[in-house]
C-alpha cells in the first residue's frame, strides 16, 4: 500500500489536532495557590565603636561611610604602620588596604602587591604586634 504525500501529510495532521484537542481538554483537579514569602527579618545593626587595643575606641566596620577616609600612597600607609600609629589594618582581596589609626582616623591606600602588608608588619616587629589585621 502507497499513500500519496498528500494523504500522508492528511494523517499527520489529523493525528496532530486529535492529539491537540485531547490536550487541551483537560482540567486541572485543583486551583494552584500562591505560598506568600515570610517577612524579611529585621537584623540588628550595632556600628557603634568598640575598645581596641589600649583602650582605645575603635570602629569595626571602617570604611568610606564611616565618615573622614583620606586616600594616601603605599609609602604614607607603610610609614604610618612601622611608625606604630596603626590600630588596625583591613586589607580586601582587590589589594585595597584601610588602616585605622590610635586616633581613630582613617586611611585608605592600593597595596602594591598581595602580601606587602603582612611584610611591612614582620619588619614593623614588637611595634605592631597589638596591631589586628583582617584580611577577606
Amino acid at each position: 500500500m502507497r499513500l500519496s504525500v498528500r494523504a500522508l501529510i492528511f494523517l499527520v495532521v489529523l493525528t496532530l489536532g486529535g492529539l491537540l484537542s485531547a490536550c487541551g481538554s483537560a482540567q486541572p483537579t485543583s486551583t494552584p495557590t500562591l505560598e506568600a514569602y515570610p517577612a524579611p527579618l529585621q537584623v540588628a545593626t550595632d556600628t557603634s565603636p568598640y575598645p581596641g587595643p589600649g583602650g582605645a575606641a575603635v570602629n569595626p566596620y571602617p570604611g568610606p561611610s564611616s565618615g573622614n577616609v583620606t586616600q594616601v600612597d603605599w609609602a604614607k600607609a607603610e610609614e604610618t604602620l612601622l611608625a606604630g600609629q596603626v590600630v588596625q589594618v583591613y586589607v580586601n582581596r582587590a589589594g585595597y588596604v584601610t588602616l585605622v589609626l590610635k586616633d581613630n582616623s582613617v586611611l585608605q591606600t592600593l597595596a602594591p602587591a598581595p602580601d606587602e602588608v603582612s611584610k611591612v608588619l614582620e619588619r614593623c616587629g614588637d611595634t605592631c604586634k597589638d596591631v589586628q589585621v583582617t584580611q577577606e
